[in-house]
């Protein structure tokens, strides 16, 4: 590099070097010139914070918002759900509801008690996801659009965390009921099904009003099953019901691939409510 005041290092040299991405020769050369060039240490000195701020918020975001390490991957995910109290409230208050729900009828009424499981646990999910992207158990809330964070990693963290916890109560609840294993767990590929695609919807459309629906169809599906179903016992009945079969069986995990493929592709863009 020549020390000629009619020569000056490019602009994006001048970021290179300023970043550190500069090679070894390169960097020992600008150095020389930046020691001759007035004009040179000016422009470093206008694009030198500019360009180190945008290496420390790219580093922040791949550390924060892109994990890499699995263990870090999982443990994140607990603690951006912990770190909302309200959704914490709110998802121990709908596991505690389905519990207690199945729990007394399995008491009160204990024929009842798997039809009950099986009408109310796949809601559980579907709740769980909307309650995820609410407004009010989101702690950056309206303000993660003008964050550098990706919009919709969190909110789906935090739908992953409230799904797992419902359908994990929903899992203990069948304990109350007189069914085997085997259909204790009918309905939860269906219900992980519809909150897969609930929360993969939310950046598209109001995920409450998807919700709504699904929950309707299931609510009117059960009670035309529990209808056909008076004339024999509610607990042999059970095995009657449409998700038990094999078919709709797969059909709710392919749904949840696809619905999870979706998720993955959008995982950037802002949650509905957001941008509404």
């Amino acid at each position: 590099m020549s020390f000629d005041d009619n020569w000056h290092v490019p602009f994006d040299r001048l970021e290179a070097y300023a970043t550190g991405r500069a090679y070894p020769l390169e960097r020992s050369s600008i150095e020389a010139h930046l020691l001759a060039c007035a004009h040179c240490r000016k422009s470093l000195a206008v694009v030198g914070p500019s360009a180190t701020r945008e290496v420390t918020l790219a580093a922040i975001i791949d550390r924060i918002d892109r994990p890499r390490r699995p263990l870090h991957r999982s443990t994140g995910v607990l603690l951006v759900s912990l770190a909302s109290p309200a959704l914490v409230g709110a998802t121990a208050l709908l596991a505690a509801a389905l519990l207690a729900v199945v729990g007394v009828t399995a008491v009160l009424r204990p024929p009842w008690s798997a039809a009950v499981l099986v009408a109310l646990a796949p809601l559980a999910p579907i709740v769980a996801a909307v309650v995820a992207f609410w407004p009010a158990t989101d702690p950056a809330g309206s303000l993660a659009p003008a964050t550098p964070l990706a919009g919709g990693r969190l909110p789906f963290l935090r739908a992953l965390f409230a799904t797992s916890a419902s359908a994990a109560a929903g899992l203990i609840s069948s304990a109350f009921t007189p069914l085997a294993w085997s259909d204790s767990i009918i309905w939860l590929a269906p219900g992980m099904a519809f909150a897969a695609v609930v929360v993969a919807a939310a950046t598209w459309i109001d995920p409450a009003r998807l919700a709504v629906g699904l929950a309707t169809g299931w609510i009117v599906v059960c009670l035309l099953w529990a209808r056909a179903a008076r004339s024999v016992t509610t607990l042999g009945s059970v095995d009657d019901l449409a998700i038990h079969d094999a078919a709709v069986q797969v059909m709710g995990v392919v749904v949840i691939v696809v619905a999870s493929t979706v998720i993955l592709w959008r995982r950037d863009a802002q949650p509905n409510w957001r941008t509404s």
